[in-house]
């Protein structure tokens, strides 16, 4: 897969990775102030987002290299990303 950043479908740009399920995650970079809820835990500093859909995770604090990592390095994140039940 290609990891420059990528736009789908008016998500915002990011990497789009493939799980060993064959489902598609996307990724992209929340900013500060960009966040969905006030009251979550990392407002004050930037986070990644990965998104299939039916679940949500985040990566936080951002990392300073996730656009150099390869799929693998991005798709071992993920696994290990906590939880989004905000719904």
């Amino acid at each position: 897969m290609d990891p420059r950043p990528q736009a789908t479908g008016g998500a915002p740009p990011g990497r789009t990775v493939t799980d060993g399920d064959g489902r598609l995650w996307h990724v992209f970079v929340v900013e500060e102030g960009m966040r969905w809820d006030p009251e979550i835990e990392m407002r004050r500093r930037s986070w990644l987002c990965c998104d299939r859909g039916d679940q949500r995770r985040y990566i936080s604090p951002l990392p300073a290299d996730w656009m150099r990592w390869s799929e693998s390095e991005l798709l071992a994140a993920i696994a290990e990303a906590k939880p989004d039940h905000r719904g």
